[in-house]
């Protein structure tokens, strides 16, 4: 396990540095929530939700062969209170940007999350258009597994999202991805039941498809100790209580609960071997 330790590792430190040096106006457009105000934002908020938005632990549990793939989304692009004194984010908005019209800030974001941070670290483990897509990384032992990293061009719909322009890295030699992702790829295909997008994300719960299903809906996270890279800059110097990362989030239902343990375990017991810990919070 410890060349997947160390990739992980790896991504964990790229991916919080790349978070932590964007400008203040893209922080903002990535950590801003629906009703607030820019204003209401602090620091530390910002600083914590940034950190929340991290992919690296979801990155882990594919590397560990339990998730077939992840999905890379910063969530839908909004002009709401939306400050662009960035040139990057002002550039984007620049010439037709009308009152209403939604901006690609986030989208623009991701992009670059994927350029940045996704092919810098797991560049050597994806699919090469070279070599037929046999890359292999030598010099780990043993040695993760195949990926490969695309986009989803093409308008694609599951009941709950819109998948276009989305990112998804998945393993080539798990079963699932292999019998699922053909499907996602084809041009031609423009809808996806939220049933597959569960299995290929590995969620055991399932969200309600009827009105009396909506009360047993429960939300549950998957929760890994903060490991700052550094002392933040905010920080007072006064001791504060140990927090917790969302790693991975989905929807069940009440009575898929002892399911939801179990895949909980499974996970725990695998993250653990590198040296991580997971916590369920329901």
């Amino acid at each position: 396990m410890a060349s997947v330790q160390s990739l992980v590792e790896r991504y964990r430190d790229v991916e919080r540095h790349w978070f932590q040096t964007l400008h203040s106006s893209e922080q903002q457009a990535l950590t801003l929530e629906p009703g607030e105000r820019i204003e209401q934002l602090t620091p530390e908020t910002i600083e914590y939700r940034l950190q929340n938005l991290g992919f690296y632990a979801e990155v882990a549990f594919m590397l560990l062969g339990l998730k077939p793939a992840v999905l890379f989304w910063f969530g839908a692009d909004t002009v709401e209170g939306l400050d662009v004194s960035c040139p990057s984010t002002r550039n984007i908005q620049a010439g037709s940007h009308e009152p209403g019209q939604t901006t690609r800030v986030k989208q623009h974001l991701l992009e670059k999350y994927v350029t940045q941070v996704c092919r810098v670290v797991l560049g050597n483990l994806c699919e090469s258009t070279t070599n037929g897509g046999e890359t292999k990384d030598s010099t780990l032992s043993p040695p993760p597994p195949r990926l490969a990293l695309v986009s989803l061009p093409h308008r694609l719909c599951s009941p709950e999202m819109d998948l276009q322009s989305t990112y998804i890295c998945y393993n080539r030699d798990h079963p699932v991805a292999q019998s699922i992702m053909p499907e996602l790829l084809n041009p031609a295909q423009t809808t996806i039941e939220e049933k597959t997008l569960q299995r290929l994300l590995d969620y055991p719960g399932t969200l309600p498809t009827s009105p009396d299903q909506y009360p047993q809906m429960i939300y549950v996270e998957y929760l890994v100790p903060e490991q700052p890279l550094a002392p933040s800059s905010h920080d007072t110097g006064t001791p504060r209580e140990p927090r917790y990362l969302c790693s991975m989030s989905y929807i069940a239902q009440r009575s898929e609960i002892p399911a939801v343990r179990a895949h909980f375990l499974e996970y725990r017991q695998a993250i653990q071997q590198i040296g991580l810990d997971l916590r369920l919070c329901i």
